[in-house]
Order: structure tokens, then sequence, then C-alpha cells
């Protein structure tokens, strides 16, 4: 599901197959669901975490180091190669934590940024729900009327680091589960909703809803990977291993691509394919260059500090 989710996220960055402008609805239709996969995935998982500082550290180090190395990135990139107006504090750290006049997109250039601060929260929000009924409550309403009203929505871009965006994506994650969990057959179920809303969309009688087709997607995602066993296909096992580095990677490749290639169907099949290729074949690279991996994708604090101890920086095989 990972695999195929993220292959869906690349379609959907690529602007010559999924135009955002003119009469193409394919943007559209993989915007409303393709990314909510990720945050329902987690709340289906067997493992369940205890809240303890070890697994707080974990969740933080391991979306919080990327945001803050691949934001800065960005940043520097965009400032001082692209619009030369050098770096500003304020500007930097607006962005950063998304405060009301700056976000991601306006600072760094760059809109893909904003999934790891609300997958971070949102993982530290199941985390204290878990142990706690009542934040469990508490977090599911407020994301439930962001899910269901629009202004509610519109309003959710505005909060700082994302926070009711992370909520958003729980209420949806915990909807998905409490469906599956009293409702037989959901598979189908969902299947079903979810095709009848893609004719409706493409047929320019339904606006969607993001919330519900994005349950209706997952619902159709699960059918489809319990139907068919796509385990044993080696490339998506890859896809689905990488989906993190992928993600982050694959939005320089395709912006390179898009100005070297043509604006045709040809060539947005071929970028496509090369995103894909070249994003997979980085990412395994960094995770073949151990330092490289946890600087970049470390599992724990513990391992990012460990890499800038001394005997490592004198012992690198240590």
């Amino acid at each position: 599901m990972k695999a195929i989710t993220i292959l869906l996220i690349i379609l959907g960055h690529n602007h010559i197959l999924a135009p955002q402008s003119g009469n193409s609805l394919l943007f559209e239709f993989l915007y409303n669901f393709h990314v909510s996969i990720f945050f329902i995935l987690p709340f289906f998982y067997n493992k369940k975490s205890e809240l303890n500082k070890e697994n707080i550290s974990k969740i933080i180090s391991r979306n919080g180091i990327p945001y803050i190395l691949f934001f800065t990135f960005c940043y520097l990139i965009y400032h001082f190669i692209f619009i030369k107006n050098g770096f500003n504090i304020l500007e930097f750290l607006g962005g950063f934590i998304n405060a009301p006049g700056y976000n991601a997109k306006d600072t760094t250039g760059f809109v893909f940024l904003w999934f790891l601060p609300v997958f971070l929260l949102m993982s530290l929000c199941k985390l204290i729900g878990s142990q706690y009924k009542w934040a469990m409550i508490v977090f599911f309403f407020i994301g439930f009327i962001i899910c269901i009203n629009k202004q509610a929505y519109i309003f959710m871009w505005h909060a700082p680091f994302y926070l009711l965006k992370a909520l958003y994506y729980y209420a949806m994650g915990v909807s998905a589960y409490i469906l599956y969990k009293y409702i037989r057959y959901m598979d189908y179920i969902g299947t079903i909703i979810f095709i009848i809303l893609t004719i409706l969309l493409w047929t320019n009688h339904y606006r969607i809803n993001a919330f519900y087709f994005s349950l209706a997607g997952f619902c159709m995602l699960k059918n489809i990977t319990t139907l068919i066993n796509f385990s044993g296909i080696p490339f998506l096992n890859l896809i689905g291993k990488y989906s993190l580095s992928i993600y982050l990677i694959h939005v320089f490749i395709y912006s390179v691509l898009e100005r070297i290639l043509p604006n045709t169907l040809i060539g947005g099949l071929i970028m496509y394919g090369l995103t894909i290729s070249i994003s997979l074949l980085i990412s395994i690279g960094l995770y073949k260059i151990n330092n490289l991996r946890i600087f970049l994708f470390p599992k724990s604090g513990k391992e990012w500090i460990s890499l800038f101890q001394i005997s490592k920086i004198f012992n690198p095989k240590s």
C-alpha cells in the first residue's frame, strides 16, 4: 500500500500528466486521497507503542530531523540560487513553524515539506490517544470538525506547525479504524463508494470531500492489496521500503526533468518513469552509506547524536 501510494503521489506531482489547471481532473482526483493513505495506515499496524520518552524521541527524531535538514536545504537553495535575497531569520523560522503569514511554499519554494511535521504531530497524538481515552476523544472531535466543515478546513492551514492538519489526519485514521472494526466487508463497501464518487467526479456531478474520498480510497487500496498479492514484486517492495526518502527526493528530480523534457504525453510518461527510477536508486545509495543514512533518516535521537561523537569522526568504520 505504501508503494502504490508513493507512486500515486509522484504521478500527482507530474505537472505534465496531472496538470493543476485546465480541463484535467486527474490532479484533483489524486490530491483528495493519495497522501491521506500514509496517515491512515499507522492505525492498522499491529505494533502498539507505549507512551514513554523513548517512543516520543523516536517519533520526533524520525520526522523532525529530516524536516529540519530538508527545510534548511530548500530554503538555502531557494533564497541563494533562485531569488537571491539572502537569509532572513524571521522568514526562516516563520516558514519552519508555519506561522501566520508564512508557510513552507512561500519560504522555501516547495510545498511537500508539510508532510513531515504533520506526520510527527499526528504520530504523537496517536501515541497520547492510545494512553489517554479523553485525549483521543478531544483529538478526534477537533479533527472531525475540520474534516466535515469547510471553514474549519480552510482555517486549518494557518495553525502553527500544522497542528490542526495533524488532528485532521488523526480523525481520518481513527474513523477508518472504527469503520473496519464495526462494519463487515468494509473493504468492499468502501471500494464501491470510491468507484461511485470517482464516476461522479469525472462526470462533473460531484465536488469531492477529501475526508470521505480518502476513507473510500483507503478501503479500495486495502481491498486491492488484499485480493492481489503484490508482495512477490521486488520493485514494489523496494518502493515501499524507501517510500519516505523517495517522497523527499523525487521533488528535486522531477523539478529538473520538467525543465528538460517536452510538455507532451510521451515526455510526461518518460519523466514519470525517470523520477521513480532515479529517486529509488538515490534512496538505495543513501541507505548503503550508513553514516549518511543516519544523518538524514535516523531511527532514533541517540543514533543521530552518536554520529557526531569524536570516536565516529576519527574512526568512521566504528
